[in-house]
């Protein structure tokens, strides 16, 4: 791996690499995707998401949980 903070996310998530549909690597990818988008001032429209909502975009989705979660 050349990037090394890459590396590093790849690193913490791979304790839970079975719960992933995607394989690591691209989970990574991904969340580093929407953290760069959901926080960039051009694009969030100056409301940028905060750790804890890339973090539930990523894991969770947009979809409402069968049940027990909170909305939006």
């Amino acid at each position: 791996e050349d990037n090394p903070i890459r590396a590093e996310v790849v690193r913490l998530l791979e304790p839970d690499a079975h719960r992933f549909r995607c394989p690591v690597p691209e989970v990574a990818r991904r969340l580093r995707l929407i953290a760069i988008a959901g926080s960039h001032p051009l694009l969030c429209e100056g409301r940028p998401l905060d750790a804890d909502e890339i973090v539930s975009l990523l894991l969770d989705g947009v979809l409402v949980p069968e049940k027990g979660a909170a909305a939006c």
